[in-house]
């Protein structure tokens, strides 16, 4: 298996289009993306990822290579919901994006298993960010 053959992603909330690796967020709200990592196998049909042997998840998404936003599992942003599914779910903060003010970012997303071993399983992603009316709050 090579590295590329990891990237197949289903994302199953309403915050993804189609393309599969495309988030739409709405500055200020807080977001929960359900995604299904798959790994294409050498007859190029797709499995779940196991995830059983993944320490950490990080999710950095740039803007002329500088980080506008940043999920990881140390944080508790990103969860495991079903390992050997390949299931996790990204808690996206309204404080992440209340203040943003760019419109597009590109992202990935990169696995640490506990031997050390780092894949990414999401790259090139997209983040499409669109711009609200109504103040957050308290803010």
């Amino acid at each position: 298996m090579k590295v590329g053959d990891l990237a197949q992603i289903n994302f199953l909330q309403w915050c993804v289009t189609m393309d599969k690796t495309t988030i739409n967020l709405y500055r200020g709200d807080d977001e929960e993306c359900i995604v299904r990592l798959f790994e294409k196998l050498p007859d190029k049909t797709l499995k779940p990822l196991n995830l059983s042997d993944m320490a950490r998840f990080d999710l950095w998404a740039t803007v002329r290579n500088k980080p506008v936003l940043t999920l990881s599992s140390t944080t508790g942003e990103i969860e495991v919901v079903d390992a050997l599914g390949g299931v996790i779910k990204l808690n996206i903060s309204h404080n992440l994006t209340k203040e943003a003010t760019w419109s597009q970012a590109g992202y990935d997303l990169q696995t640490v298993s506990h031997s050390g071993r780092i894949k990414t399983p999401v790259r090139n992603g997209r983040i499409n960010l669109q711009f609200d009316y109504t103040p957050v709050p308290g803010d």
